[in-house]
C-alpha cells in the first residue's frame, strides 16, 4: 500500500508510524521549509509502548502537487487542522484530489465545515472520513523531559480509532493499523461512535494541560 500523509505534524507523525509498521510504504507532503526536518527523520516516544525513543523515516517528501503525479498513491491522508483545507494556495485541495484520481482521500479533520469543504471537492466514492483517538504533544513539556525533542503520544485502551466510508476503501485502512498497532474499526455513524473515544480523550488532555 503506497500511502501519502499531508502534513507531518504530531497526527501524521503517528498514523505515519503505525501505517509503515503496518506494511505500508508512506512518504509526506509539506511545506518546503519541512522537507529537510522530515528527510532526516522524526522523533516519537509512544508511551502505549514502552515510551522509548524511535525513528520515524521515509525518503519520499513532496512539496508541490505536480510532482505527485504518476506516484500510485493508493491513500493520501489529509492529516493537517481544519483551517488548511482552505487556506494556502488557492484550491489546492481540488488539485491534490486530480494529481492522484485512483487514490482514497483520508479526512481526519472534524467539524461540520471541514466536512462539508471536502465533499465539494471529493467524490463520495473516494471519501473516508476518520476520528483521531489517540494523544499527543511536542515534548519535552514543562516538568518533563526529551532527549531528542519530539513528538510523544500515548492510544488510549477501548477507543479505537473509528473510520467512516465504503467499506472496500475503510477495510484496508483499518486491517494496516491494526497489524501496526493501533486499534480501528469501520463505523456506519462516525457521530454516534466519536461519543466515548471524545469522552476518554477530554479528560485525558484536560490532565495533561493541569
Amino acid at each position: 500500500m503506497n500511502v501519502l500523509l499531508v502534513g507531518a505534524g504530531a497526527v501524521g507523525q503517528v498514523y505515519g508510524r503505525h501505517l509503515q509498521r503496518g506494511g505500508a510504504e508512506i512518504g509526506f507532503f509539506v511545506r518546503p521549509e519541512y522537507k529537510d526536518d522530515v528527510r532526516s527523520g522524526m522523533t516519537l516516544y509512544p508511551l502505549s509502548e514502552d515510551g522509548t525513543a524511535t525513528t520515524l523515516r521515509t525518503s519520499v517528501v513532496k512539496t508541490d502537487i505536480d510532482d505527485l503525479a504518476d506516484e500510485g498513491w493508493e491513500q493520501i491522508w489529509l492529516c493537517t487542522s481544519s483551517p488548511a483545507l482552505w487556506s494556502g494556495p488557492e484550491d489546492w485541495i481540488t488539485r491534490l484530489v486530480a494529481a492522484a484520481p485512483q487514490a482514497t482521500i483520508v479526512s481526519l479533520q472534524p467539524g461540520y465545515q471541514a466536512s462539508r469543504y471536502l465533499a465539494e471537492r471529493v467524490p463520495a466514492a473516494r471519501l473516508v472520513t476518520g476520528l483521531i483517538a489517540f494523544i499527543a504533544w511536542q515534548a519535552p513539556l514543562p516538568g518533563e523531559t526529551a532527549d531528542p525533542p519530539g513528538i510523544r503520544y500515548w492510544l488510549p485502551p477501548m477507543t479505537p480509532s473509528p473510520f467512516m466510508g465504503p467499506a472496500r476503501l475503510v477495510d484496508p485502512i483499518v486491517e494496516t493499523l491494526q497489524q501496526g498497532g493501533i486499534r480501528a474499526s469501520r463505523v456506519n455513524n462516525l457521530a454516534s461512535q466519536a461519543i466515548l473515544p471524545t469522552a476518554a480523550l477530554s479528560s485525558a488532555v484536560s490532565g495533561l494541560e493541569i
